[in-house]
């Protein structure tokens, strides 16, 4: 039968300071894509129709 020996965990300091960075990565990139999110809102919105007919005064006259 194999011998099980326990795992060394390690400093308990150094755990609760790498769950910190974790949690501090996390909320730096659901900040970014939290502004990325807002600048796509805040970006002009026309209808299609509109997009078309600009399209075609534009490029095909």
């Amino acid at each position: 039968m194999p011998q099980y020996t326990s795992r060394d965990v390690g400093d308990p300091s150094q755990i609760k300071k790498n769950k910190q960075s974790m949690a501090d990565l996390k909320l730096r990139r659901l900040t970014e894509l939290n502004n990325r999110l807002r600048e796509d809102l805040e970006r002009e919105r026309i209808p299609v129709s509109v997009a078309a007919r600009r399209y075609v005064e534009n490029f095909l006259v």
